[in-house]
């Protein structure tokens, strides 16, 4: 009955309506799609062969016969007359089936044979807490300075992929570089030309350009909301070591007054192989740089409008911003909260030094050439410390060179 059956008009038509969309010039290999497994129900329920139902389609015989039993396809009627269920071939029920098959098809994830599952705790929590980029985590174990020397067993690439696949529960908006890129929009700006101060950084010799040499640094300042009050920060150019200062107005006294705190922080000794120069931008609040030069640091300007020739420092003021958003009032953070965010960030690995170290590590290994340094004041802060400063709230604090740790004081106030 099944092969001698013809089809009439009216099924021609609604085959033809249901496979309306689909490609006849099909690849071989193909897997059936929901509009044939609509067909595949229609031929079945009315009686056609598996050979008519495949010749229709232009598929192998046995590819309906398969189809026919694929496992959850079947849907169940219960004939009320004779009390007798009967099984059909349901198209929705084995389209959801073979969706589910599909999800478990293929080459198992390289993240659920990793034998040290903590790895990818640690990587969630490198990126929650820590607030740093996968890439720091990877670069930091793959030196095989970390757990017993043991690797990543995944690539960065890999990493973001199972990221945006929902694999590694962690969301978009904490990949903090991820989350802000944003295209850049050209702008014309017509700028007044401005005067270089001081030395220009074109006269800047090749061992500070060309990183070779420590002891050279680049300053800016973070201005806050209402320009109440603004942060001067400092970067080292070799080690990326970062030093902020709370100081109350964008002024040159308050930034000569934060330097002379340094250099007291520091000892007369170390501030003069520690401080060779400093590139500054224009801006009003290093017309200080004579009384900076008289302390023996060479100070140089960069060019007009070109933020860039700081690269290192800009790069650091960034992330600051982590912690400082824009818009952030800072009167509400006291110096203490400053120099955790200063630890926090120095603490941070880095893809351009040698092994992801961290620029308290290097600043470290630059101190240690030195056989006759006293004290090192950029330990990060303890929590014992911590402890004692929390106390006095919002004072003012000094790194002591003779207690060795910080401690409140009215000096450079």
């Amino acid at each position: 009955m099944g092969d001698k059956k013809e089809l009439t008009d009216a099924l021609i038509r609604e085959v033809k309506y249901l496979l309306r969309n689909e490609n006849q010039t099909r690849e071989s290999f193909n897997h059936l799609t929901l509009p044939e497994r609509k067909v595949i129900e229609k031929l079945n329920a009315r009686g056609y062969s598996q050979s008519k139902i495949a010749t229709i389609l232009g598929r192998n015989r046995s590819t309906i016969s398969r189809e026919l039993k694929r496992k959850g396809s079947q849907d169940y009627h219960k004939n009320y007359k004779t009390h007798k269920i009967k099984k059909e071939y349901d198209s929705h029920r084995a389209q959801e089936s073979y969706e589910k098959a599909r999800q478990s098809c293929g080459r198992k994830y390289k993240i659920y044979n990793c034998e040290n599952e903590y790895m990818i705790a640690d990587l969630e929590d490198w990126i929650f807490t820590k607030k740093l980029s996968p890439g720091s985590f990877i670069g930091q174990l793959n030196t095989g300075l970390y757990y017993g020397g043991e690797e990543f067993p995944i690539s960065l690439s890999t990493v973001y992929r199972y990221i945006n696949k929902g694999i590694i529960s962690v969301d978009f908006a904490d990949l903090i570089h991820k989350l802000n890129r944003k295209p850049r929009k050209k702008r014309v700006v017509k700028r007044i030309p401005k005067m270089i101060k001081g030395t220009s950084i074109e006269e800047r010799p090749d061992d500070i350009n060309k990183r070779s040499e420590f002891g050279h640094w680049e300053g800016d300042t973070i201005v806050c909301k209402d320009n109440l009050q603004c942060l001067f920060t400092l970067v080292e150019r070799v080690t990326r070591f970062g030093i902020i200062k709370k100081i109350k107005t964008k002024s040159p006294a308050c930034v000569l007054k934060a330097m002379q705190q340094i250099k007291y922080e520091v000892g007369d000794l170390m501030f003069g192989r520690i401080f060779k120069s400093i590139t500054f931008d224009n801006g009003v609040e290093f017309n200080c740089h004579k009384e900076i030069e008289e302390m023996g640091v060479k100070v140089y300007f960069t060019h007009p409008y070109s933020s860039y020739e700081r690269g290192s420092n800009e790069n650091f003021n960034g992330i600051v911003r982590r912690f400082l958003p824009k818009k952030t009032n800072f009167s509400k953070y006291s110096e203490l909260d400053i120099l955790l965010i200063q630890d926090r960030i120095n603490d941070m690995p880095r893809k351009v030094l040698d092994n992801y170290f961290s620029p308290n590590v290097n600043m470290w290994f630059q101190y240690n050439r030195y056989d006759d340094y006293p004290y090192f004041p950029f330990w990060s802060i303890s929590e014992e410390n911590i402890e004692q400063l929390r106390k006095y709230g919002k004072a003012h604090i000094v790194y002591s060179p003779t207690k060795y740790k910080w401690v409140v004081s009215d000096k450079f106030k």
